[in-house]
């Protein structure tokens, strides 16, 4: 006779411990895309302001993927010719810092998530 027979284990579904890791992914998702606007707003050069205004996110209707836009269309001239100049005027950049901040943002903050389900 086995001494744990009597030992029932149960357990939430898989989809209750993943929900909130989820979730708070997305937030971090989230949170990063209204960064990088905020990096690329502080750095680009302000002449008339339509560049300022062009930067934002947005989620895809199509997949709900979070979209980083700049300019009307993809791959503005001026955006290019701020970002990378020209040979009558320097280059800008606003885009590449703006990015890289994000990137080092969004490791710390999986960073922490990392280490608080390590805690659990």
């Amino acid at each position: 006779m086995s001494r744990w027979s009597g030992v029932k284990l149960t357990m939430g579904s898989p989809l209750e411990l993943v929900r909130p890791i989820s979730e708070e992914l997305e937030k971090v998702r989230e949170d990063a895309a209204h960064f990088w606007v905020m990096q690329a707003r502080l750095r680009v050069p302000i002449r008339t302001g339509k560049t300022w205004r062009s930067i934002h996110w947005y989620r895809s209707k199509i997949d709900g993927r979070i979209v980083l836009s700049v300019g009307k269309h993809f791959l503005d001239d001026r955006v290019l010719y701020i970002e990378y100049g020209t040979h009558n005027r320097p280059a800008h950049p606003f885009i590449q810092p703006a990015t890289h901040l994000t990137e080092v943002y969004m490791r710390l903050r999986y960073g922490m998530i990392r280490t608080k389900l390590h805690g659990l």
